[in-house]
């Protein structure tokens, strides 16, 4: 009967990876880890991140015009300074500076490009980064009245760019769906943060068929996603 096919379905959501993968990345609050690659990235504190098939995106909440970005980009044999101008020359933007460098200990070219016209220019700082054999590019993007008050933050995002050890590595973990008793007092924000911080409250009541405004009853099975 119906008991039976909710038991059914506990058993088949328990232990499903939640949201991330060790192959396509992992979302730790700010932070975005790749295990297989070796690499890990810090976005901005309170940024929604958005990791997809072929780039991660960061925004701040409303309506900011600026975004960062991070994708792994053909470098043709070539080094991050050849292969970053060549690939921003494609997309019709004009340097307005650049300088080859190091982002902790591996070799980069980080400039500041422009294009675009009237309420449609932008301004990025794009860095290009040798690791392991791949070149990333982690771009900030804005809105060209916007990018001085930007740029700061950008240029943290950049320079938070890191090789992982293998140790390291092999510590991180996927998230999964569990489930969890709600106790007297919980409350969708509490049961979040017990729970590892993988998603926000309001997130976790939507993954439970609430409204997040609502209180979760006590007594009652929830699911909730436990970090990795």
């Amino acid at each position: 009967g119906v008991g039976h096919n909710l038991r059914l379905l506990d058993v088949r959501i328990d232990g499903l990876v939640f949201g991330d993968s060790r192959e396509q990345g992992i979302i730790r609050g700010r932070d975005f880890l790749h295990p297989i690659l070796r690499m890990a990235l810090q976005f901005p504190q309170g940024w929604q991140i958005s990791n997809g098939a072929q780039q991660v995106v960061a925004q701040p909440e409303g309506d900011q015009p600026m975004a960062v970005m991070m994708e792994i980009v053909d470098d043709g044999g070539r080094g991050p300074a050849q292969a970053g101008r060549a690939r921003m020359a494609e997309a019709k933007l004009t340097e307005r500076a650049g300088e080859s460098t190091t982002i902790n200990g591996l070799p980069a070219f980080v400039g500041v490009w422009s294009g675009g016209t009237g309420n449609e220019a932008i301004v990025a700082r794009v860095a290009f980064i040798a690791h392991a054999g791949r070149l990333y590019q982690v771009a900030g993007v804005a809105a060209e009245n916007a990018f001085s008050q930007a740029d700061p933050t950008f240029r943290q995002v950049i320079g938070s760019f890191r090789g992982m050890s293998a140790a390291e590595a092999d510590r991180v973990q996927p998230a999964r769906v569990d489930f969890q008793t709600v106790r007297s007092g919980d409350t969708w924000t509490s049961l979040a943060k017990s729970s590892g911080g993988s998603v926000s409250a309001s997130a976790l009541a939507i993954m439970n068929g609430a409204d997040p405004s609502s209180t979760p009853k006590a007594g009652t099975r929830v699911r909730v996603v436990i970090e990795g």
